[in-house]
């Protein structure tokens, strides 16, 4: 390549990394949700805020019942987390 691509390509480059972001889209009032858990109880961070979705009362000390979120939907004011509940417990006893 000549000397005018490679300083086109800069020019492009440069261009795109300086317009991609502007000081307007940090900070606009968006949350971020993450889901996971920690040790058996089912969580959800808001903005590094963790909250139990499962008391840790509601799961048998015993460590027979296990949580899981998984994900997240955020609709309006309304928040949705998909996960699962389970019991190590033989269904026999």
């Amino acid at each position: 390549m000549n000397k005018l691509n490679l300083s086109v390509i800069g020019l492009l480059l440069a261009a795109i990394v300086f317009t991609g972001c502007s000081k307007d889209d940090a900070g606009n009032g968006s949350d971020v949700y993450v889901t996971g858990y920690e040790g058996t109880v089912a969580k959800l961070w808001k903005n590094g805020v963790a909250q139990n979705l499962f008391s840790e009362s509601s799961l048998r000390s015993s460590g027979e019942h296990k949580a899981e979120a998984n994900s997240v939907y955020v609709s309006g004011n309304d928040t949705y987390v998909a996960g699962y509940e389970r019991d190590f417990k033989s269904s026999d006893e």
